[in-house]
């Protein structure tokens, strides 16, 4: 089976059928979940990267390392772990309102399809939006725009793979994994951030819509 290329220097990829198929190494992932302003956050990481970010809602946490180890069942999951600094310190970071692009490595696994949206994705600028149709013309797929929305709502790392920044043709807000509410406080926060050097460093802080 062809193992697809990495998307951008350091993400791993491998297809949906390698991973059911054990077609990888064995691995430690670690994991961890914290709470900020946005709600509570689940974050696993593997040797090769971020694996997974998500908002989850109280008690999920039980149920997401249970599909995790269905997912991999080869691998040993432990919470914490030297792994998981970098991806938390950037994650600060942009929340903070101090990073606008993300330097950590990536270990995405999907199909060719959704990997060719989750890497459009990776390119739009940070604080502005692409509409459906817009991502599905730019992978080549002009009339797949309901397809990329599927993808964006399979993505396995939000915020950093930033399916928030997709919306309806008309620029409404629609389709978001974790609910509209926190797309909109995403993207609020992006669009006050770019604003900053109007407002003053020292004020980006206590403009923050969290």
């Amino acid at each position: 089976m062809e193992k697809l290329n990495p998307l951008k220097p350091g993400c791993s990829c491998y297809t949906v059928s390698e991973v059911k198929n054990g077609v990888f190494p064995k691995m430690m992932i670690h994991t961890t979940h914290f709470k900020n302003r946005m709600g509570e956050l689940f974050v696993a990481a593997s040797p090769r990267g971020l694996l997974q970010l998500h908002m989850i809602p109280k008690g999920a946490v039980g149920p997401i390392l249970k599909e995790l180890s269905g997912t991999y069942p080869d691998a040993a999951v432990r919470e914490g772990g030297k792994p998981l600094e970098p991806i938390l310190e950037e994650i600060r970071e942009y929340f903070s309102g101090e990073r606008k692009e993300f330097s950590i490595a990536l270990d995405l696994k999907g199909t060719p399809f959704q990997m060719a949206v989750w890497d459009e994705l990776q390119r739009i600028p940070y604080g502005e939006t692409r509409s459906y149709g817009e991502v599905a013309a730019k992978i080549g797929k002009s009339k797949a725009a309901r397809a990329v929305g599927m993808a964006c709502n399979r993505n396995p790392i939000a915020i950093v793979v930033p399916c928030h920044r997709v919306v309806g043709a008309k620029g409404d807000l629609t389709g978001y994994a974790f609910g509209l509410k926190i797309k909109a406080r995403l993207l609020e926060l992006e669009r006050r951030v770019r604003r900053k050097e109007d407002w003053g460093k020292d004020n980006i802080a206590k403009s923050l819509p969290f």
